[in-house]
């Protein structure tokens, strides 16, 4: 219970910010890949390539069901920061496909790109840190800024934006796929102005800041209820009377405590309970007891 409550904490001061330095990044794939892909893993890197800051190793998915994903620094408005993100289309324990991204922030704007799996990249793929499989071959990850997006509707493709930003090829895939694809074809994103506790459902929607490893004190618990419950979360926060029924309950002991709680904060119980019964159908194999 106490890790749901400090993940309660950390969004009421974290996930409510009118801070508008964030890269959206939506993950689709072509139709071969699409047609085969279950499960996807993320991974997102700063300066150290073989440590990663935030990562999901496996999480169900069906490509023909947006994911995405929001990144925003842990502080001051991004500046000169970049980081990695790494995407893997998975089909039970095999990798069909690897897509990346090398980015950053444009200060004080939501920016968006796309990270597809193209067909012509089906395989096994291992292109180098910093690269990305593009028609069958590795090129050069790297995306200015710049180049990103200011709305949803016109999100490319980073491997697209990362060829014709002049970063030549960088190697090969072990064991390049086959059929090509059209990789700069765009696909319906929704509107980055659909409020986040109305929108897709928590876990097509996730929002990481980037901070440093060592500054990260969360476990799969944390993990888990952040991108799994996201939704029941931000819905909370929007709750007045929610962070003073958090307060309240973090001294309870008893069921009778809980009860007075509800009585004293009637406005947030229903939010509440909702991340609650969320965290215990969600999390429960990654908090156990805590919930």
């Amino acid at each position: 219970m106490r890790r749901l409550l400090l993940t309660l904490f950390v969004c009421l001061t974290a996930c409510a910010s009118d801070d508008l330095t964030e890269v959206v990044v939506h993950i689709d794939a072509e139709p071969g890949i699409a047609a085969r892909a279950n499960a996807l893993g993320l991974y997102v890197y700063r300066d150290d390539r073989d440590d990663p800051v935030r990562e999901i190793e496996r999480i169900a998915w069906s490509p023909g069901k947006p994911y995405r994903v929001a990144f925003s620094p842990k502080s001051g408005d991004g500046k000169d920061q970049t980081f990695l993100v790494q995407a893997e289309a998975l089909q039970g324990e095999q990798t069909l496909a690897v897509t990346s991204i090398v980015t950053g922030y444009v200060p004080g704007q939501t920016v968006f790109v796309l990270l597809r799996f193209e067909d012509a990249c089906l395989g096994n793929v291992s292109c180098d840190d910093d690269a990305t499989c593009h028609q069958g071959q590795c090129i050069d990850a790297s995306v200015a800024p710049s180049q990103l997006a200011r709305s949803a509707e016109s999100a490319r493709p980073a491997a697209v934006l990362a060829a014709g930003g002049g970063g030549g090829t960088v190697g090969t895939p072990t064991t390049p796929g086959s059929g090509g694809g059209t990789p700069d074809a765009g696909v319906p994103v929704p509107d980055a102005s659909t409020p986040r506790d109305s929108g897709p459902a928590a876990d097509d929607w996730d929002d990481w800041d980037l901070e440093d490893e060592d500054d990260y004190s969360g476990g799969a618990c944390e993990d888990c209820l952040a991108t799994r419950c996201q939704r029941e979360l931000l819905a909370c926060v929007n709750v007045v009377a929610c962070e003073s029924l958090i307060d309240c309950a973090a001294e309870c002991t008893s069921s009778a405590c809980l009860s007075s709680c509800y009585a004293s904060y009637p406005s947030a119980k229903a939010s509440y309970e909702s991340v609650l019964t969320c965290g215990r159908n969600q999390c429960l194999a990654a908090c156990g007891a805590e919930l």
